[in-house]
Order: structure tokens, then sequence, then C-alpha cells
């Protein structure tokens, strides 16, 4: 197994807990949960970064650390401006409601040369998609690179279900993870006659329902375990997504990386943020 180097890009700032007691306040944000669970699954068989911006302002202190003592600060810089903060309720169920959300400085600040060189050079490179880092990402896709892209659609809310809407981004993905509900039939449909047509690999997790796997013309359903206990499901689809890139890397098929990344999302549930300090 040869050595690969992923670049997890966009942002990395603040979850800010809401509970009746007072605010808790974690690093957080997709990329850098990504990061920290791929690094920390690749165990030093891979080379794992994090290119990100943080602002001038004192949330930064909060990822930062985390990027520090895991080692991801290499590829962030900082600009004037706020970092990124998504304000947080949980409920009973460990369900979790995003009531307010910063997107910070990160979305809006050009990349760095540094960043630059390790995007067009890595072998894999990761991303997540919402309405609000679109002009992001549409830079990102936009960058000439050598690597693969695994990029994440989420629910597609954003962007009301509609496939057309994201094709741009999509068209250059390798391998593409939705979290959609079983309901969502027309869209999974589409996603899966674009697989046979393209080869492309498309993650579609369901939930409790667990997930549904089109990679060219195989379709392939893997059930979701039981979680014992659910205390917040923050960043449940970050660990997901890094359990999955974690054993595709390792060469395990999609079914196993399907298991794997399952097992992650699970156990993910059962602690605050989307990984322990």
């Amino acid at each position: 197994m040869s050595r690969r180097v992923v670049v997890c890009a966009g942002d990395a700032g603040v979850d800010a807990y809401h509970f009746p007691n007072g605010l808790v306040l974690r690093p957080g944000g997709c990329a850098l949960n990504v990061a920290v669970n791929l690094k920390r699954a690749v165990a030093g068989a891979h080379d794992v970064h994090l290119a990100t911006t943080l602002g001038d302002d004192a949330d930064a202190a909060i990822p930062r650390a985390a990027m520090q003592r895991h080692g991801l600060e290499f590829l962030a810089q900082v600009a004037a401006g706020r970092s990124p903060r998504q304000d947080i309720r949980i409920h009973e169920s460990g369900e979790k409601d995003f009531f307010a959300y910063e997107p910070g400085i990160v979305v809006t600040t050009s990349f760095a040369e540094m960043q630059v060189k390790a995007l067009q050079s890595a072998d894999w490179i990761t991303a997540v998609l919402y309405e609000q880092n679109e002009e992001y990402v549409k830079r990102l896709v936009a960058l000439p690179r050598r690597g693969r892209l695994a990029l994440d659609f989420m629910t597609m809310r954003d962007f009301a279900l509609d496939l057309a809407r994201i094709r741009p981004y999509y068209d250059r993905t390798d391998l593409a993870f939705f979290g959609l509900e079983p309901g969502n039939t027309a869209l999974i449909d589409e996603l899966e006659r674009d697989a046979r047509v393209t080869g492309r690999t498309t993650i579609v997790t369901l939930g409790a329902a667990g997930s549904v796997i089109f990679a060219g013309p195989a379709r392939i359903v893997t059930p979701a375990p039981v979680a014992a206990a659910v205390l917040d499901t923050t960043g449940a689809g970050d660990n997901f997504l890094a359990a999955f890139l974690a054993a595709t890397l390792r060469g395990a098929d999609p079914r196993t990386a399907a298991v794997e990344a399952h097992a992650a999302a699970t156990a993910s549930v059962a602690h605050l943020g989307a990984f322990e300090l």
C-alpha cells in the first residue's frame, strides 16, 4: 500500500452548544471534523492535512488548539474577519438543531499559495458543499488537480433536492456522499441512473435505514447498526466520510468501507461533538 496525501478543504471553527445551564464551546467545522477523524483512522499510514482559513477573532483559538493537537495547522492561514461558528441545541433524542450559522472568512478568502500547491498535488481532496460555502467549493473544483475529489453534498435541502443545481460540482467528483431520507426516491433513483452511466461511486446514507452505494452497475445496501446511546448527532456524517475514505485508502471494497463507516458514525453519536478532545 503506497502512502497517499489527503487534503481536507473547508471550515474549521467553533461549535457553540446551548444548554439550559450554559454555553459549551468546542472545535468544529466539517473540514476539521473530517481531518481529525481521518487522521486517527489512517493511524499514520497516510498524510492528512487541513486547508482552512481562520479569522483573527477570539473564536479562532478553539479550532487552532485542536489543529495543533492533531498536527493539522500546516495549511492554515489567517485573515481579518470572523471564524466559522455553528450554534447548536441538542434535543433529548440526541438530534441537533442548527439554529444559527456564521460561515466565517474562509468562504470568501482566496486560497493561499501553499494551499493551492497542496490541493493540486494531493492524491485525495475532501470537502463538503452547502449553500453558504458554494462559492468556496466552486473555486475548489476549478483548481487543476492530479488527485481525486470526495465531496459530501449533505441533505441537499439547500439545493431543493435538485441534482441539476449541483451538477458543476457533482460531475467533477470521484466519490460523492449524500445524506438523504428514504423518501427522497426521485433523487436516489437519479443518482443510481447517473452512476450506471458514469461509473462514479455515490454513497447515500439514509439515517437509521442504513445506506445504499451506487458503484457503476453495482447497488450495495448496508444496514446501519443501532446506537446504544445517542448524545449528539453533530458530525456523524463527517465521521462516516472519514471512515469510508480511510477504508478506501486501505484498499477495502465499497461494502466493507460502508460497514466501517457506519460503525464510526454510530460510535460518534455517543459523545458530544464530532470527535473526542
